[in-house]
């Protein structure tokens, strides 16, 4: 569209002056009733007032220049398909919004200290996420520390994750390290895993699932501080150690399914030892303290048996050992030597 020439001003009475502003008015009318996209490309103004703006696009502000006396610009823009408004300051830092029909994103980002965060929404989805990435120089080695959280929701999940990658750069060569943890929350188990691979590639993990039913623990070492009660069974195919005192309410049962060698280890060669067949005490020495010891059943000492002359030996078994051994039995006294009788009184 041309640019638009009005009637002058003329006259020498305040008659003909007013008239002539009264056509420039009536021209200026008729041209603002026929602005239309047929006739106006673009429209510049410091200012523009007016009741409402119809138009297709839409652009308001800049990005790619700052006026005088700004550190900061903004540019709004609406287009068919979206709507999106920023906000830059001159120190790096942009605030961004972007709607569109079917997701919101926004986003801070300040590129000065590599820091940033993002939201995105959509009709099943709401994910968070911020990063930060920091760079370090000691001597002759670089490190550049990579970290992100980020949060995802949904109708029947809500995940977070907290992920780090280290990399290391020197003489000797690139070292990359890097650890993540997980958290998965749905209406029937929660889930955590934390994992870590260090810099020749091993990879190490603990895990935590949790339903209605169980809690699933399992990791290389776990530690239990304070006291800890167990209502029911505790079952499991490996070692339990214990470096103070265990006790046990009433029974202590080894191998229930009755299979194998069983036994009771004391440190210093001593031990109590079952083989399915008989029982063994084995002890460098062995005493029986109390009013009232009884074997009863095929036993046999191995060693030597000290009865102390303060001591009642009460219903002494045959002695079928070697060395000399005493008996009683049918109203005799047998003595014998190396399992065999050689006298009975």
């Amino acid at each position: 569209m041309p640019v638009p020439g009005f009637s002058p001003v003329v006259g020498t009475d305040i008659e003909e002056i007013v008239d002539s502003l009264e056509k420039q008015r009536k021209e200026l009318m008729w041209l603002l009733q026929s602005l239309d996209t047929t006739n106006v490309k673009e429209l510049n103004a410091e200012v523009i007032n007016a009741g409402r703006i119809n138009a297709k696009h839409l652009r308001v502000g800049s990005d790619t220049e700052f006026e005088d006396g700004y550190d900061t610009r903004a540019l709004f823009e609406v287009t068919n398909d979206r709507i999106t408004a920023t906000v830059e300051s001159i120190n790096g830092e942009i605030a961004s919004l972007t709607i569109e029909s079917n997701q919101i994103k926004t986003s801070v980002v300040d590129l000065e200290n590599n820091l940033s965060s993002k939201i995105t929404q959509t009709a099943s989805s709401i994910r968070s996420e911020v990063e930060a990435k920091v760079t370090t120089i000691n001597g002759s080695i670089a490190t550049t520390n990579y970290n992100v959280s980020m949060v995802n929701q949904k109708a029947d999940e809500i995940r977070s994750t907290v992920s780090s990658q280290s990399t290391s750069i020197s003489n000797l060569g690139t070292r990359v390290s890097s650890a993540e943890s997980t958290i998965s929350q749905q209406s029937w188990q929660i889930s955590q895993k934390v994992s870590q691979t260090d810099y020749n590639g091993n990879t190490i993990a603990s895990l935590i699932n949790q339903t209605a039913y169980n809690v699933k623990i399992q990791a290389a070492s776990i530690d239990l501080y304070g006291a800890v009660m167990v209502n029911g069974s505790i079952t499991g195919t490996t070692d339990i150690r214990v470096e103070r005192d265990a006790i046990v309410g009433n029974n202590l049962t080894l191998g229930a399914n009755g299979w194998g060698t069983k036994s009771v280890n004391f440190g210093s060669g001593a031990n109590i030892t079952y083989n399915g067949t008989y029982m063994e005490l084995s002890s460098p020495n062995v005493r029986l303290g109390g009013t009232n010891n009884e074997l009863n059943g095929y036993n046999t000492i191995y060693g030597t048996l000290n009865v102390p002359y303060t001591t009642n030996l009460v219903g002494v078994v045959r002695a079928e050992s070697s060395g000399i051994g005493i008996s009683y039995s049918g109203g005799k006294l047998y003595v014998k030597v190396n399992g065999v009788t050689v006298k009975e009184l």
